[in-house]
């Protein structure tokens, strides 16, 4: 699945799992002129979207899974630690 257009950093870092230009370069070349990601991810209200969306594309699923391994009935509180817009939560709830 390709990066959202206004992600091109996402785009170029994926270069490393083909090495080419790691292997040539040096991570701190490749990346040197790159922003650090969460800058990127927050720069704007469009770009924090694309990510948040993507964020639970990539765990929402795994959540419902996990959630369905355990019983949740005993248990009164949940706290999804680093959940972001809270996938785990959500499937805990449903």
């Amino acid at each position: 699945m390709p990066c959202p257009d206004g992600m091109p950093g996402i785009t170029r870092r994926h270069d490393r799992h083909t090495g080419t230009p790691y292997l040539l370069k040096g991570k701190a070349a490749v990346e040197a002129d790159l922003p650090e990601p969460y800058n990127r991810f927050y720069a704007d209200p469009a770009s924090t979207s694309d990510f948040m969306d993507a964020m639970w594309s990539l765990s929402y699923g795994v959540s419902q899974e996990l959630v369905a391994l355990v019983d949740l009935a005993p248990h009164r509180t949940l706290a999804d630690i680093g959940g972001a817009n809270g996938p785990f939560a959500v499937a805990a709830l449903e």
